[in-house]
C-alpha cells in the first residue's frame, strides 16, 4: 500500500530535554531521607548484627561499628552536593537559553 506523498510540512515536536522539572531533585530527596534513618527505631534493627540473618551479619556489623553519626554525614553530604550540581546545571542551562 503506497501513500500519495503530501505537501504539507512536517509538524516540529519539541522536545524540551532541559526543561526544568522537580524530578531533577529526585536522588537528592533520596539522599536526604536515607541520611535521616540512623534517627528511626529501624536503625535500631539494622545495627544490631545479632539479631539479622546471616546474610546480611556483615553489614550489620559494620553499621554498628562505624555508627549513625558518619552514616548520616555521608548521606547528606552527598545529597547535598548533589542538589548544588543539579541548581548550578539548571542555572547554566537557564543563562544559555536566555542569551539565544
Amino acid at each position: 500500500m503506497e501513500t500519495a506523498p503530501t505537501t504539507a510540512p512536517a509538524q516540529d515536536v519539541e522536545t524540551d530535554e532541559d526543561e526544568p522539572s522537580w524530578t531533577d531533585f529526585g536522588l537528592p530527596i533520596g539522599l536526604f531521607a536515607l541520611a535521616v534513618i540512623p534517627f528511626t527505631p529501624l536503625w535500631d534493627q539494622i545495627a544490631q548484627p545479632d539479631t539479622t540473618r546471616r546474610k546480611y551479619g556483615a553489614i550489620s556489623r559494620f553499621l554498628a561499628d562505624i555508627g549513625p553519626l558518619p552514616v548520616t554525614l555521608t548521606f547528606a553530604g552527598l545529597g547535598a552536593l548533589i542538589l548544588v550540581w543539579t541548581l548550578a546545571q539548571r542555572r547554566r542551562s537557564a543563562s544559555t537559553t536566555s542569551e539565544d
